[in-house]
């Protein structure tokens, strides 16, 4: 314990964090995470690593000691007897107890469950919006359980989120799009893998400023991408598999756009100019049947997937090509 109380505060809720939440987690992907919680994420981690608090295994996976990490449970449930004061969920049944009490709460920063078959689904809308400082929600809800009734018996439309969320995380996402009382001004994170998403939002205004990374990838009814104009920051966008999928809005002010997968989205029809992303180094189109619009791309282009598609046969700019081939 008295390692723990050398650390400082960012540090501590690192390591309350892993404890929880991402022990096991490969280090880079919990660096993802965390640094949308915390400034010095980096810096944290290295100093726990140092005082032997945490280890990396030969996959670079975070590790830490059985003790330690009960030892990091045990300091949440300290925080309080009731599940609803405590700055940490991460057993199904506390979160649905909480939810279902649906009343103000400033004390839950993170939550992390997977629901099985069996659990049935959060039946408050408000309940996470209610969670004023929840920053931080993994959820997993399998990628077939929307096909259960148990999931949808009552017949809840959506949930809201509180603003401050930073991180979402929801495999399984079983509703048509995300709450239109949602603001995600600091929204950094955004992934809803295996979702039934329809569109991501009614409207084409929200705040994305701090957006970095979309996976939407496996939404096999996702049909429409909103604008995403304000996400300037946005640095990685995943689509892929999304079979109903046809088109996608302006990417042209998106000057930190890297990434883009769309590979699988076999009735995409059409991709815009992409020559004004002046950042992208990685596009992936491989599969994409329907696709046989020339692409314009900028010069920067370091990875470029047309595999299976008509534009590999017939149309593929010589400028991209002699740049990937010097």
């Amino acid at each position: 314990m008295s390692s723990f109380d050398d650390l400082d505060e960012i540090e501590k809720n690192i390591f309350l964090d892993i404890s929880c939440f991402f022990k096991g987690e490969v280090k880079e992907e919990e660096e993802e995470i965390l640094s949308c919680l915390y400034e010095g994420t980096v810096s944290g981690i290295n100093t726990l690593l140092n005082k032997c608090l945490l280890d990396i295994d030969s996959y670079r996976r975070i590790s830490m000691h059985d003790m330690l990490e009960e030892m990091g449970k045990d300091i949440v449930h300290q925080e309080s007897k009731d599940p609803e004061k405590r700055s940490r969920l991460w057993d199904f049944k506390e979160v649905n107890q909480v939810h279902r009490y649906n009343k103000e709460n400033t004390s839950i920063e993170g939550i992390k469950f997977r629901m099985t078959r069996y659990d049935p689904l959060l039946s408050c809308r408000h309940g996470f919006e209610n969670m004023l400082n929840l920053r931080y929600i993994d959820l997993s809800t399998g990628c077939l359980m929307f096909q259960n009734d148990k999931v949808l018996a009552h017949k809840v439309d959506s949930l809201s989120f509180p603003d401050e969320l930073r991180y979402l995380y929801w495999s399984g996402y079983p509703f048509k799009s995300l709450s239109p009382n949602y603001n995600p001004k600091n929204l950094a994170v955004l992934k809803l893998r295996f979702g039934c998403m329809e569109q991501l939002w009614n409207g084409d205004h929200q705040d994305l400023v701090n957006l970095r990374i979309i996976d939407l990838s496996d939404c096999v009814k996702l049909r429409k991408i909103p604008n995403l104009s304000g996400a300037i920051n946005l640095n990685s966008f995943f689509c892929r598999m999304c079979g109903s999928l046809v088109g996608l809005p302006c990417l042209s002010h998106l000057p930190s756009l890297e990434i883009l997968d769309l590979s699988d989205c076999m009735n995409l029809r059409k991709i815009p100019n992409l020559l004004e992303v002046i950042n992208l180094k990685s596009l992936n189109i491989s599969s994409c049947l329907e696709l046989v619009e020339p692409l314009e791309l900028p010069n920067n282009i370091t990875e470029l997937n047309l595999s299976h598609t008509v534009i590999k046969e017939w149309l593929i700019l010589f400028s991209i090509l002699s740049h990937l081939e010097s």
